[in-house]
């Protein structure tokens, strides 16, 4: 039987800090790389930064980061950022569309305020067999979650159905991000359609709206999802989107079973912001 996490020591919170700056390194080397890329300023574009966790001492970093954001372009909500990129006549604009994946509690308590004051619509991508959750109760269910939040002690605990109500009537999208948060090139076509079809209907029953936008887990193409079968297979089930962990930005006439999405982590480190941009230098239109 797996040890339970660890509730008090000198190093409480060491096991899931190394893990994170470890899954952070290769976007760190990339925004070192990128310190004095700027932003073209003539090219319309949407850039969908991804988040996985505010925990409480990035509370003020990701409130600059939104703030940094807002310079150089305008906050859009999922629904409105679809339809710009099929828009015939172009984006138009240059927007941030500003996501989160896995749907832990500390979204709610800590980016949800923020994101409510900047006026900042977002979009969270829930893993539906973990609404609930938390790590005293559940943990023999947690510690399989193929992120590193159970090194974080309680600081990880999942969102309820309740907060996920809180953040629709706040104006945030609640997407799929599959039931159990699979990968879905390790699953059967059938697998990959419960999946899917679970989590999207799961979260429309809950929130009686439409759930429409859709995340893959992991979500690099052609390693974690078949890039030729499932946004076909996801837009067959009812979704109007396929957001991938693919970086850059996303151009006019972009595809939006194919968005790209650009990680960051949300301590107030000015060289992750220039790292987006310079991924969006470097974006085909």
């Amino acid at each position: 039987m797996p040890a339970r996490p660890p509730r008090a020591n000198i190093f409480p919170d060491l096991i899931g800090r190394v893990a994170c700056w470890r899954n952070l390194g290769r976007k760190s080397l990339a925004a070192i790389n990128a310190a004095f890329v700027r932003l073209p300023a003539d090219r319309d574009w949407i850039f969908f930064p991804l988040y996985h966790f505010i925990v409480d001492d990035e509370r003020r970093g990701f409130d600059a980061h939104l703030r940094y954001m807002r310079r150089h372009g305008d906050f859009i909500a999922l629904d409105d950022a679809v339809a710009a990129l099929t828009n015939p006549r172009g984006i138009g604009g240059r927007y941030f569309c500003v996501t989160f994946d896995d749907g832990v509690k500390n979204c709610v308590t800590n980016a949800l305020p923020i994101l409510v004051d900047r006026k900042a619509p977002a979009a969270f991508f829930i893993a539906t067999d973990y609404v609930g959750l938390t790590l005293e109760r559940d943990w023999e269910r947690i510690h399989p979650f193929p992120q590193p939040y159970t090194g974080f002690r309680a600081a990880f605990d999942f969102v309820t159905w309740d907060d996920c109500r809180r953040m629709h009537a706040a104006g945030m999208t609640i997407g799929a991000h599959t039931c159990g948060h699979k990968r879905l090139a390790s699953l059967t076509n059938a697998e990959v359609d419960d999946q899917l079809r679970g989590s999207k209907t799961r979260i429309e029953a809950e929130l009686k709206a439409p759930c429409v936008h859709f995340a893959a887990p992991w979500g690099v193409p052609d390693a974690d999802f078949d890039t030729r079968v499932h946004p076909a297979q996801a837009r067959a089930l009812g979704f109007s989107s396929f957001l991938t962990t693919r970086p850059g930005a996303n151009g006019s006439h972009g595809d939006p079973f194919a968005i790209r999405r650009t990680g960051l982590r949300g301590f107030n480190w000015t060289a992750q912001l220039h790292c987006l941009f310079s991924a969006e230098a470097h974006a085909a239109s």
